[in-house]
């Protein structure tokens, strides 16, 4: 993040640079930006959540974890912790 004074510069630059008509249209671009960028991050983190529950789940599967099912044709309940 930038520091106060950084933020004050900038905006007094925008305010030189752009005609005050062109202010709120840019402001309005950078915030619908924004938005966009942090949903396509929300979805990222979502899909590496999917996959990591996906990798999880195949782990435990029988052949990772045998002492967790019973054998099979077998008479006996699986062994608990």
């Amino acid at each position: 993040m930038l520091p106060n004074s950084e933020w004050i510069l900038l905006a007094v630059l925008a305010v030189i640079l752009l005609k005050p008509e062109d202010i709120p249209v840019v402001a309005r671009f950078l915030a619908k930006a924004i938005r966009q960028v942090q949903q396509f991050l929300k979805n990222i983190d979502l899909l590496e959540i999917e996959k990591h529950l996906e990798d999880s789940s195949h782990e435990s599967s029988p052949k990772k974890h045998p002492f967790h099912v019973s054998p099979p044709k077998s008479k006996s309940q699986p062994v608990k912790d």
